[in-house]
């Protein structure tokens, strides 16, 4: 991509100009990008407790420990 840095405001990528090519992604957000993205998620069909994510490609030890962190701050009880 060609063009000046990303500008985005409220929120990292929502600079309008990234979209039609007129800015090109920060250092941040391009390798944000260029992360695996999740492809598809299947239950186990031998135990319920097994989930199976699959990914564009292989994660690195940092993406892991990301997945985990997010997954289990999604799945505690929420704080009454």
């Amino acid at each position: 991509m060609s063009g000046a840095p990303c500008d985005c405001t409220a929120r990292c990528g929502d600079d309008p100009w990234l979209k039609d090519g007129r800015a090109r992604p920060c250092e941040w957000l391009a390798r944000l990008l260029a992360r695996p993205k999740v492809t598809a998620v299947e239950r186990s069909t031998t135990d319920p407790r097994l989930v199976l994510v699959r990914l564009s490609e292989a994660p690195s030890d940092d993406d892991l420990q990301d997945i985990s962190s997010r997954l289990q701050r999604l799945l505690q009880p929420p704080i009454l």
